[in-house]
């Protein structure tokens, strides 16, 4: 959704988090797509969606 802008402004960090977070939850799909992503993005968008990715995790583990 985010990697493509559909339904929603593009943005390549917070679909690179969301890939992130499905792939650290096994989905095959989503660490392909992550890996695509992360190979296109700068060192800085990368720590920006890894920090984002974490941000998501936390938030998630809090309400559980």
């Amino acid at each position: 959704m985010y990697g493509t802008g559909r339904g929603v402004p593009q943005d390549f960090v917070r679909a690179l988090a969301w890939y992130s977070v499905a792939a650290a939850c096994g989905e095959d799909t989503a660490r392909k797509n992550r890996d695509l992503l992360n190979s296109k993005m700068t060192p800085s968008q990368v720590e920006c969606a890894q920090a984002l990715a974490y941000e998501f995790t936390s938030n998630a583990q809090r309400t559980d």
